[in-house]
């Protein structure tokens, strides 16, 4: 897959074409200046939360496997301590 044609679909602004063969590096210094400044510019969004919401269901079950292997640690833990006398 062509990267506008990725871009496009994910509804990110189209990627700069670079040549130094044609010298076609002008706008190349002020756009990666502008990305690390503020990357969510870039996605389409102006921070308010849009990433976030598009990936929801995808953070709560990272939330629940993190909580989840939390408890078995710590379990494991605490009979390992009171197996080990």
């Amino acid at each position: 897959m062509q990267p506008n044609v990725y871009c496009k679909a994910a509804s990110w602004l189209s990627p700069i074409y670079v040549s130094s063969k044609d010298g076609n590096l002008a706008d190349i210094f002020p756009t990666l200046v502008g990305v690390a400044i503020s990357p969510l510019s870039v996605m389409g969004t102006s921070g308010t939360g849009l990433i976030a919401g598009n990936y929801k269901k995808e953070i709560k079950i990272a939330a629940v496997v993190g909580a989840v292997s939390a408890a078995v640690l710590v379990a494991s833990v605490v009979v390992y301590r009171l197996t080990r006398k």
